[in-house]
């Protein structure tokens, strides 16, 4: 199995009224392979659009938009960023159509190579990238029901139920780069590194994969046994029939992440709209409604949200040295 070079990742950690939903929407679709669309949500008599970006595996719901284009009177639009080919996209600038991205944090950015992007003369983002927390998250392992009912396994409740093989399909194809949640959550792999490494170069490999997607090249959040993501994930997609979602949290995997805001805009009425933005996602009214739909752990802890997690029963985040020892592991892994 070819490996990531790691002489490539080291360098990019050293880079620095009414509510419409129009998610059929193709006017503003995304131009470049770095990005793709993930609807919006806009208010009747809107004429200002702002564009954010969220991280593959962070998307909002758009009941979320909608209840924020209706307080605001602003159309929101997303666009899911995949910061693993942001170097494949031509002149040099492949964020200029964002204006705030959400759903990061300041390892991510980074790692990820994003910071270097946002720091370029080509975006000259004007005093440097700050970060807003708007609220929590939590890193965790969500094991895949469509996965467990194909190959009469049982549901796992806890992390020790998941057998080596599985857990390293699941880290195979939970791309820190592209993913936060994956990022924050690598340390959880520490004593298994040789482990994964044996499956990535001998015969449990293609055994693995044959069986449960363990092949990361074939492997994808529908075929393997689970994933890394938020803690949310169930509440801001669930299914149409109110019953088990597809993907079940493993309460004893999850970490504390903090999620943030970065004004990406450069033109001056763009960043006015964009901070905007950021200020109703940390308002009061704001903050009910991330709570509401799922999208972050409120700020503030007298803010409920119903059906997660408890925020006090989730491990606090790793150290960021044990991240990228992690970060390394996997390069050299995958």
């Amino acid at each position: 199995m070819p490996r990531r070079s790691w002489t490539r990742a080291a360098a990019t950690l050293l880079l620095g009224g009414s509510v419409a939903t129009l998610s059929a929407c193709t006017a503003s679709l995304p131009t470049n392979v770095a990005l793709t669309w993930g609807g919006s949500a806009q208010s009747g008599g809107s004429t200002e659009v702002v564009t954010i970006a969220v991280p593959k595996g962070e998307e909002w719901p758009l009941a979320s938009l909608e209840a924020l284009s209706g307080v605001s009177g602003v159309g929101y639009r997303q666009v899911v960023v995949d910061a693993t080919r942001l170097d494949e996209v031509g002149g040099g600038a492949p964020l200029t159509s964002v204006d705030v991205l959400v759903g990061s944090d300041p390892l991510w950015l980074e790692s990820s190579g994003v910071k270097g992007v946002l720091t370029a003369d080509s975006m000259q983002i004007e005093g440097g990238v700050d970060s807003v927390r708007y609220g929590h998250d939590a890193a965790c392992l969500l094991a895949n029901r469509t996965w467990f009912s194909a190959n009469n396994v049982a549901m796992p409740s806890q992390l020790s139920d998941l057998t080596a093989e599985q857990q390293y399909s699941v880290a195979a194809i939970s791309d820190p780069f592209a993913s936060p949640s994956a990022l924050a959550l690598l340390p959880l792999w520490s004593v298994d590194w040789e482990v994964f490494e044996g499956f990535s170069t001998g015969s449990a490999a293609a055994q693995s994969g044959a069986q449960s997607g363990a092949n990361e090249e074939a492997a994808s959040a529908d075929t393997a046994p689970g994933i890394v993501g938020s803690a949310l994930v169930p509440l801001r997609h669930p299914n149409n029939l109110a019953t088990d979602t597809q993907f079940k949290v493993l309460p004893d995997s999850c970490v504390r992440r903090e999620v943030s805001a970065v004004t990406v805009a450069t033109a001056a009425d763009r960043v006015a709209l964009a901070k905007e933005f950021v200020d109703l996602l940390t308002s009061p009214q704001g903050q009910q409604i991330l709570a509401e739909h799922a999208v972050a752990y409120p700020l503030d802890p007298s803010i409920a949200l119903t059906g997660a997690v408890s925020w006090a029963d989730i491990q606090p985040a790793y150290p960021d040295a044990e991240i990228l020892t992690g970060l390394k592991e996997w390069v050299e892994t995958f």
